[in-house]
């Protein structure tokens, strides 16, 4: 039995030496390479390949997958919220060939939790004492203040800059990297209400305001809130690529607009005035056709003033516009504000509902048009860019809000508002308003201008510091 025992043990020895010796089956071998296009204009960043060569799409030499980024975010008590929210989404949503391409966390002055808009409990992934080296530091903004007037943190955020990629600021997160000193005689933007204190705090740094976000290279800062996005996305595209960047927005249902400058909704859209009227004017057409825009307001969004002298943009107005109160002005339009109001009735007295008043005047130099032109006319051939259709409401009733009109440049009438009423079975009603007061008005032409059928109001003050005039028409029948 012994010797039986005996002569098993070298067969179970053997047995037993692979168990013990070979590595284990789920031990970790090194993950393979994997190989990527670098960024390119071309759409071919959201694919990985097992050998090097060149890209089969843009012919560019491929190269190694870096391992998964590190991007960090700041937060604190008082953060705006969507300022680091945003780009979280967006570097957090990202992959490659459905892969994660990045590691979002969130850092701090220490890892307590922290409040971000007064409702938002954040409990932060590191302190500046334990965080690792960031590829990617995001700084949003909101009350900056705890954060430059903190001297350990300072100094974090320039060890840090040493060696990342690329540090993206949110909205007044501009201020912490330019109290660093990383914005000198760089150029940066911020949010809107903050771009005159940036320029004070930062005299080296030439601060737009009128950017969503500005790219220098290894720093980024963006303007208010939203963008954010913008600036988290337009950073994504320069280390990955473009068309990663467009498939996070997509997948974000977040309308981007690639933009190198960076460039604002407004400025994309005055160029497309520029370059393309006509695309605009359709899609307004189309928009306001579906209801999603209202002729009202479009008539005094400043982004549209450019179009207003254009005929087509004009005729819109003239066939889509059915509101009984209207806007000729932006806010920033020079000249007293003017509140005209009336209504629209029958030689009987009856309100006349739905009759249609075409209203232009010049602005406060006397000017019709941007092209010129001081005579009623030329003005109108000329198509003035304050200008409005509206139509009565069921009593007769309209209102416009403008401005009071300038005196044409060198000699002339006085100062006037143009009216055109029309109305099914009426005649057309083609008059003027003018104003008491005015310099032009005097014995000799009231008499005339009266007979004529125009109308002389005297302003009055009202309780917003405007001034409100009447002017009634009454149309005939035909």
């Amino acid at each position: 039995m012994k010797r039986n025992q005996a002569s098993l043990l070298p067969l179970i020895a053997a047995s037993l030496i692979p168990a013990l010796w070979s590595p284990p089956a789920h031990a970790e071998s090194p993950s393979p390479k994997r190989y990527v296009c670098p960024p390119c204009p071309v759409d071919c960043h959201d694919v990985t390949y097992e050998k090097p060569g060149r890209c089969p799409k843009c012919n560019m030499t491929l190269v190694e997958q870096s391992s998964v980024r590190n991007v960090v975010i700041v937060v604190w008590d008082g953060v705006e919220l969507l300022d680091f929210a945003g780009p979280a989404e967006v570097f957090a949503a990202a992959t490659i060939s459905g892969d994660a391409a990045f590691k979002v966390s969130t850092v701090s002055l220490t890892k307590q939790p922290i409040t971000s808009q007064g409702f938002l409990k954040v409990t932060p992934d590191y302190s500046i004492e334990d965080c690792p080296q960031p590829d990617i530091l995001i700084i949003p903004g909101g009350g900056t203040r705890p954060l430059t007037d903190n001297e350990p943190f300072m100094a974090w955020v320039k060890k840090m800059s040493n060696n990342t990629e690329l540090i993206l600021t949110v909205c007044t997160g501009a201020f912490v990297v330019a109290k660093a000193g990383l914005l000198d005689d760089l150029e940066a933007t911020t949010w809107h209400g903050a771009v005159e204190s940036l320029r004070r705090a930062a005299p080296n740094t030439k601060v737009h305001a009128d950017r969503r976000f500005v790219d220098n290279g290894d720093i980024i800062t963006s303007a208010g809130v939203s963008a954010g996005i913008d600036g988290a996305l337009f950073a994504l595209a320069r280390v990955t690529g473009p068309d990663v960047a467009a498939k996070t927005a997509r997948y974000m249902e977040y309308d981007y607009w690639p933009d190198a400058e960076g460039r604002s909704a407004s400025h994309r859209l005055r160029r497309q005035i520029t370059e393309n009227p006509d695309s605009v004017i359709a899609m307004l057409e189309s928009q306001i056709r579906a209801g999603i825009l209202n002729c009202a307001r479009v008539l005094c969004d400043p982004a549209y003033f450019p179009l207003h002298e254009n005929p087509k943009f004009r005729d819109l107005f003239k066939r889509f516009q059915n509101d009984s109160e209207i806007e000729l002005v932006t806010p920033d339009e020079p000249g007293e504000a003017l509140v005209v109001s009336g209504r629209v009735t029958d030689e009987s007295g009856n309100p006349i509902h739905r009759a249609q008043v075409y209203a232009f005047h010049t602005d406060l130099q006397g000017n019709y048009s941007s092209s010129g032109g001081n005579v009623g006319s030329m003005g109108d051939s000329l198509n003035p860019r304050l200008f409005g259709y509206l139509r009565t409401a069921e009593d007769g009733s309209y209102r416009i809000r403008t401005i009071h009109p300038g005196q044409y440049p060198g000699q002339g009438p006085p100062a006037h508002i143009h009216f055109y009423v029309t109305a099914q079975d009426y005649k057309k009603l083609e008059t003027e308003m003018m104003f008491e007061g005015d310099s032009r008005l005097n014995g000799e032409n009231r008499g005339s201008f009266l007979s004529a059928g125009f109308t002389i109001c005297k302003p009055s003050p009202n309780s917003k510091g405007e001034k409100d005039c009447r002017c009634d028409f009454t149309l005939r029948k035909e």
